[in-house]
C-alpha cells in the first residue's frame, strides 16, 4: 500500500513540473546613441579689409621749386612782439610760440599730410602773434609763393590769421596784398590754399617773414603750414 502511495505522489509531482509555464527572459534593450558627425573644416568669417585713408599731397612740381621755407625754416630769426627766441620750439604749452617741422601730422579725419609742414603757434599772451624772418631772397620773374594752410584738430579751436610779409634791403616792413588769411575753425577745420604772385618784387631782394596772429587772446590752437615754397612758373 506504502509503495502504491509513493509511486502516485511521484507521478504526480512530475506532472506538475511538466505543465510550469516557460517565463521567457527579456533583454533590456539601451537606448540607441547616435554617432557624432565630425565636422570638416569650419568656415572662419574673413577678417574685414580695413581701407586706409589717403594722405593730402599738395601738387607740386619739385623741379621748380627755388626755396622751400620749411627745410629752412631755423635759419630763420623767429620771434613774437616781445622777445626772440631759439629753433625749433617743442614746448607745445609755452605761451611765447612755438615753431618745429612735423612729420608725421593729421588734418581732420586722421588724412596724414604727405608734404613738409611747419607748426607755428603764436605766442596768445597778449596777441603776440609769431614771425619768421627769412635770409634774403633775390625774386625772379615768374616766381610766386604756394602753400596749403591748416589748423590741426589735435589743437583745438584755431583762430588765426596767416600772413607773407618781408623786409626791403632798406629796413621797410611791407605786407603783401591778399596774403593776409584768416582762420577760424570753430565750424570746422579748413585747408586753405595760397598761390601768392611774387612778381611785383621781381628783380628786389627781401627778407621774406611767415606770420601767424592771433585772433583772439585764448590758445590758438595748432596752425601749420603745408608745403611752404617759392616756385618759379615758366610762361
Amino acid at each position: 500500500m506504502i509503495k502504491k502511495q509513493a509511486l502516485f505522489l511521484l507521478i504526480l509531482m512530475l506532472t506538475v513540473a511538466c505543465n510550469v509555464p516557460t517565463q521567457e527572459v527579456q533583454t533590456e534593450q539601451l537606448p540607441t546613441v547616435p554617432l557624432a558627425v565630425i565636422p570638416s573644416d569650419t568656415a572662419v568669417p574673413p577678417t574685414p579689409t580695413i581701407t586706409p585713408v589717403p594722405p593730402f599731397s599738395p601738387d607740386v612740381d619739385s623741379g621748380n621749386v627755388m626755396y622751400d621755407f620749411t627745410a629752412q625754416y631755423c635759419s630763420a630769426k623767429w620771434g613774437n612782439n616781445g622777445e626772440f627766441f631759439d629753433c625749433p620750439i617743442n614746448d607745445l604749452e609755452t605761451k611765447s610760440g612755438v615753431v618745429q617741422k612735423l612729420d608725421d601730422a593729421k588734418l581732420e579725419g586722421g588724412i596724414p599730410i604727405n608734404a613738409p609742414t611747419l607748426l607755428t603757434i603764436p605766442g596768445y599772451d597778449q596777441l603776440m602773434g609769431i614771425f619768421g624772418r627769412y635770409p634774403a631772397y633775390q625774386v625772379q620773374s615768374g616766381d610766386h609763393f604756394m602753400a596749403h594752410l591748416a589748423c590741426l584738430p589735435d589743437g583745438g579751436e584755431c583762430h588765426v590769421e596767416f600772413a607773407l610779409e618781408y623786409y626791403r634791403q632798406d629796413g621797410t616792413y611791407v605786407s603783401l596784398p591778399f596774403s593776409d588769411i584768416e582762420l577760424n575753425s570753430s565750424n570746422g577745420f579748413d585747408l586753405m590754399p595760397v598761390d601768392i604772385d611774387l612778381s611785383s618784387l621781381s628783380d628786389q631782394s627781401v627778407d621774406f617773414v611767415l606770420v601767424v596772429r592771433n585772433i583772439v587772446d585764448e590758445p590758438p590752437g595748432y596752425p601749420v603750414w603745408i608745403y611752404p615754397h617759392i616756385t618759379r612758373k615758366t610762361p
